[in-house]
C-alpha cells in the first residue's frame, strides 16, 4: 500500500506530490493528461503577492511564508527540470493610469496594511519618476502616473515549473499515472482504493487536487469543497528588446523576450475557447500603458480553466468522516507552489493541520 495517492497532476497536485515524495513517502500521482483543464496553462507565471489576503489575514500570512520559501525552491525546480525555470525575484508592479486609479490603489493598499498581521508583503506606492527609474526602458504613456511596487515579487515560466515538479517527482521514485480519470474513492483496509479507468491504487492517504473536478470527487467521500470554474485568456506577442525587468499585473515580458498580456478572470465559464472581445479589452489596457506596443504582432492566444474557491481564497479541506483524505484548491498555484511542496505536504503526511492555516478551511463556507 502506498503512503499517499494524489489525484491531480497540475500545479497544486504536482507540488504536493513532489513534497511528499521528497520526504521519503511512497506516492502515486494520477494526472489528467494533455487534454485536461490544466490551470498551469492559464496563468501569468507570477509569484505575486500584491494585496493578496485582503479580508483574510491567514492568506496574507500564508503568501508571505510561501514567498520566503521561493528562492531555494526555484533552484530545486530548475535542477529538477534540467533547465532554468526563469525565476527572477526582481519585484512586481501594478500600473495606475490617471489620478483616480492611483487613489483607488492607495486605498486598497491601506486596507491591506490595516488588517491584523498587515499586508501580504511590503507594498509601496511609486510616482511617475520612481516608476521610470525602476523601468528605464519601458515606453510609458504620459497618462501613467505611477503604481504600486512590491520588491519581493517574482516571475517564472509556469510550464517549466510544472516540468520540474513532474521530473523531480519521478526522479525521487514517485509513480506517475498520466492520462487517467478517477471514477471512485472507497475505503479499503487501513486506507483507500482510488480506481481509475485503467487501474486501482491503494493508499493510506488521499489528496484531491484535481482542479475543477475536485468538488465532485470530494463530495463522493462526504466533503464539501466548492469550486468555481474560471476561464483565463492570454496573449503572446512577438519578441522585442527587453523593456520590463519585473512581473507586472496585466502584462509581463517572458524570459524569451515575448510579451504576455492577460490573463482574464471569467467566473462560471468552463469553455476553453478564446473571445475576441476579451482579447481586445486586454490589449487595449496594455496599449493604454505602453502605446508603443500597438504594432506588435500577436503570435498566439489561448484560454485555460482555473479552479477558484467562491471567495477567491485558497481552500484546504481535511475530512472528518474519512481520516487521511484531504483536498486543496486555489487560483494561486504558482505563488503557493513552494508552500504546497513544503508545509502542506508535511501536513498531509503527519495528518496535523497547521494551525496558521485553519482559517483557510472549508468551514468558512458554513460547512
Amino acid at each position: 500500500m502506498l503512503d499517499v495517492v494524489v489525484i491531480g497532476g497540475g500545479m497544486v497536485g504536482a507540488a504536493i506530490a513532489y513534497g511528499c515524495v521528497r520526504r521519503g513517502a511512497t506516492v502515486a500521482m494520477i494526472d489528467g493528461g494533455d487534454g485536461a483543464f490544466r490551470a498551469a496553462r492559464a496563468n501569468a507565471g507570477l509569484v505575486f503577492s500584491q494585496c493578496k489576503g485582503v479580508g483574510m489575514p491567514a492568506y496574507a500570512a500564508w503568501t508571505r511564508e510561501c514567498i520566503d520559501l521561493w528562492p531555494d525552491f526555484a533552484e530545486e525546480m530548475s535542477s529538477a527540470a534540467g533547465r532554468d525555470i526563469g525565476f527572477r525575484q526582481t519585484g512586481g508592479m501594478t500600473f495606475c493610469v490617471g489620478a483616480e486609479e492611483m487613489e483607488a490603489r492607495r486605498r486598497a493598499i491601506g486596507q491591506a496594511e490595516q488588517q491584523p498581521g498587515g499586508a501580504s508583503t511590503p507594498i509601496m506606492m511609486v510616482d511617475r519618476k520612481e516608476l521610470q527609474d525602476l523601468m528605464p526602458r519601458a515606453p510609458f504613456a504620459p497618462e501613467v502616473c505611477g503604481g504600486s511596487y512590491t520588491p519581493r515579487d517574482a516571475q517564472l515560466n509556469p510550464l517549466f515549473l510544472l516540468r520540474g515538479l513532474h521530473a523531480g517527482f519521478r526522479a525521487r521514485g514517485g509513480h506517475h499515472y498520466p492520462g487517467r480519470t478517477v471514477s471512485t474513492i472507497t475505503p479499503r483496509g487501513e486506507g483507500y482504493r482510488v480506481t481509475t479507468d485503467t487501474e486501482a491504487l491503494d493508499g493510506r492517504r488521499v489528496v484531491i487536487a484535481a482542479g475543477i473536478a475536485t468538488q465532485a470527487l470530494a463530495a463522493s467521500v462526504g466533503m464539501h469543497v466548492p469550486v468555481v470554474p474560471t476561464r483565463g485568456q492570454a496573449i503572446i506577442t512577438e519578441r522585442i528588446e527587453p523593456i520590463l525587468p519585473m512581473g507586472c499585473s496585466g502584462v509581463r515580458q517572458t524570459m524569451e523576450g515575448t510579451l504576455q498580456i492577460g490573463v482574464t478572470f471569467e467566473p462560471d465559464v468552463s469553455d476553453r475557447s478564446t473571445d475576441v472581445n476579451d482579447l481586445s479589452r486586454m490589449t487595449s489596457r496594455a496599449i493604454e500603458v505602453f502605446p508603443a506596443i500597438r504594432h506588435l504582432r500577436m503570435v498566439r492566444a489561448w484560454a485555460g480553466i482555473r479552479p477558484v474557491p467562491p471567495d477567491g481564497f485558497p481552500e484546504y479541506a481535511w475530512s472528518a468522516t474519512h481520516p487521511g483524505i484531504s483536498a486543496a484548491v486555489c487560483h494561486s498555484g504558482v505563488t503557493l507552489a513552494s508552500g504546497h511542496a513544503g508545509p502542506i505536504a508535511e501536513a498531509v503526511l503527519s495528518g496535523v493541520v497547521p494551525e496558521r492555516l485553519a482559517d483557510l478551511g472549508v468551514e468558512r463556507f458554513g460547512v
